[in-house]
């Protein structure tokens, strides 16, 4: 019995191993209760001889506090780690990069085990990670060119931060069949700015499977503040022994460390001989009191600057439009601050000139600064960019120059009258009434202008809603809508225009027109003696239906047998007023007991 449980135990052991992937066999064990826990991108990994292999490892802390971890590794390979330490903030985590160097001795198969231990401060926390490395099988044959590469590149400090200044070490190596002659690195970035070369490195010859490490300066602009990586492009050209031309693209990524805004609880770093202390002023916010802005708008402009450098800036002047310079020495030019090269043609200054005087700014702080603007009137639709110089004399008493730009938008927006080309008023209550609405274009240019709908609390409105086009300056587009007021008295007649701005966004023109609304005449038949009045103010005819008598019918009745015609007389007839007879009518007289005509 005891045998057989060995054997069962043994096979279970042996399913688990075959089971579980590489990277949970590998793995070391976490800690129990440990706030710190690891991932690798992946846990194994394969380069040729001579090469890095890099990982990518995740470190998350679930404490309530920050933690600074510290990574050790134990390798048979040379492991570099960066950043390290690294600061995990509490609730978040981090990510650093694991560079594994796979030695040109090392054959083709061979694998090694690196083992990473995680120990955080002030926490005490650990974590563990294992990563195995294997080698690849070395090419067949050299491409018959040469082939120059980056082996690997890293920083001559751990973290660089913002505003500082580190030198970065370039490790190239051949890997082509042949020689490269005048090798060039050219860096192209606008955050990681080389110094003291111009951004052109020269590594001259190197032969087939040659090895050079080259170093370059560079600082780290402001503008990365809050970030954790940037990205340098570095672009390399070699030639071979012939003379052909070869190029090369490569994309480096450094880790950045954290830039602090103003005191914190952080020791101050010692600074280093490569560090750059100078300020460094940015305007961090603007707005304007007139929106939207258009041509000949007077207009007031407020930025807020602030001084993001590590050194302050004293005697701080704001040229508007652009165009201040100093000479390369840094000294101040002859007469000040000179303002007459500054770009003014679509923004320029009211009540004062384009210098504005800040005064000192100290490293860290901010202020605000006002100024009255006008647009030029010839100006058309558009997002123009005004210029911006700050000039300022560092700690040192080196003057310096800020250049920035900001953007504003000047609209076109249609100038409208809105009204009635003629009086409609008095309008009655309850009856039919036209509203002659008139839009005519008061502006310089033509507009395009969409639906024109006309409503109004007090009534009903017809035929009310009309795509009004094209409108030319000065030119006008009358259009009559039907109007049934409810009650007398006092209202307006809303107007509302739609089209589409300079910047296709969709805009309304509101407008209200007063009118006045009198209490209408009652319909005929409404009651005794109600009638419209007709024209001049008369009495029309009163029609009363004619009785006809017993002789009258006896008449008649003899006529139809003669033939001499028995119709009825007409159902109703004019009855005038009493005491009222037309002058102009024909006067027929009956006879009595005759049927003449009196002469």
């Amino acid at each position: 019995m005891k045998r057989t449980f060995i054997i069962l135990f043994a096979c279970l052991s042996m399913l688990t191993l075959l089971v579980l992937p590489p990277s949970a066999a590998l793995a070391a064990p976490q800690s129990q209760g440990s706030t710190l826990s690891v991932s690798p991108d992946r846990s194994a990994k394969s380069g040729q001889a001579g090469t890095s292999v890099i990982y990518t490892v995740t470190i998350n802390n679930s404490a309530a506090a920050d933690d600074s971890v510290e990574i050790t590794a134990t390798s048979g390979y040379s492991v570099g780690v960066a950043p390290n330490p690294v600061l995990v903030p509490a609730g978040s985590s981090a990510s650093v990069q694991v560079a594994v160097a796979i030695p040109d001795s090392a054959t083709s198969g061979n694998n090694n085990v690196t083992t990473l231990n995680f120990v955080g401060t002030p926490s005490g926390a650990t974590a563990g990670l294992t990563l195995t490395t294997s080698v690849d099988a070395a090419p067949s044959s050299l491409p018959q060119r040469p082939v120059v590469i980056i082996k690997s590149y890293y920083a001559g400090t751990n973290t660089p931060k913002p505003g500082t200044s580190f030198n970065l070490f370039l490790e190239l190596e051949n890997k082509g069949g042949e020689e490269a002659r005048d090798v060039k690195l050219t860096f192209m970035s606008d955050t990681l700015l080389p110094e003291g070369t111009g951004g052109v490195l020269y590594a001259a010859e190197m032969n087939s499977g040659g090895k050079k490490t080259v170093s370059q300066q560079i600082y780290v602009s402001t503008s990365l503040i809050g970030l954790s990586v940037a990205s340098l492009p570095v672009q390399m050209s070699y030639t071979d022994v012939s003379g052909a031309p070869y190029t090369e693209a490569f994309n480096l990524t450094i880790t950045l460390g954290a830039y602090a805004f103003g005191p914190t609880s952080t020791p101050t770093p010692t600074p280093t001989a490569q560090a750059v202390v100078r300020p460094q002023l940015v305007v961090g916010a603007y707005v304007t009191d007139v929106d939207p802005l258009q041509p000949g708008s007077l207009f007031a402009l407020e930025m807020e600057v602030h001084n993001l450098g590590n050194d302050d800036a004293d005697s701080v002047t704001v040229v508007l439009g652009g165009g201040a310079t100093v000479d390369n020495s840094g000294t101040p030019q002859p007469g000040g601050t000179s303002g007459g090269s500054a770009d003014l043609t679509v923004f320029a200054p009211v009540g004062s000139s384009n210098l504005l005087f800040l005064g000192d700014l100290d490293s860290g702080s901010s202020t605000k600064v006002n100024s009255r603007l006008i647009v030029n009137v010839s100006a058309n639709p558009g997002a123009y960019q005004l210029k911006l110089s700050f000039v300022y004399s560092n700690s040192k008493g080196l003057r310096m120059v800020d250049d920035q730009v900001i953007t504003l938008l000047i609209y076109r927006l249609p100038q409208l009258e809105i009204n009635f080309y003629m009086d409609p008023n008095p309008l009655m209550s309850g009856q039919p009434n036209v509203l002659p609405v008139q839009i005519t274009n008061l502006g310089r240019s033509s507009a395009v202008l969409g639906n024109m709908v006309v409503t109004s609390e007090a009534g009903d409105t017809q035929n009310n809603i009309s795509l009004v086009g094209l409108l030319d300056p000065g030119g006008s587009y009358p259009w009559d809508v039907t109007f049934i007021p409810f009650q007398a008295g006092e209202s307006t007649v809303n107007v509302t225009i739609n089209y589409t701005d300079d910047f296709n966004q969709p805009r309304q023109i509101n407008q209200s027109i007063p009118i006045s609304i009198i209490e209408g005449a009652p319909v005929n038949g409404g009651g005794e003696g109600e009638y419209f009045p007709g024209e001049g103010g008369e009495m029309p005819p009163v029609f009363e239906p004619v009785q006809e008598t017993v002789w009258q019918k006896v008449v008649r009745f003899f006529k139809g047998l003669f033939g001499l015609g028995s119709d009825t007389p007409d159902e109703s007839m004019p009855v005038m007023p009493e005491g009222e007879i037309p002058m102009d009518s024909e006067i027929i007289v009956v006879p009595q007991g005759g049927g003449g005509k009196a002469p």
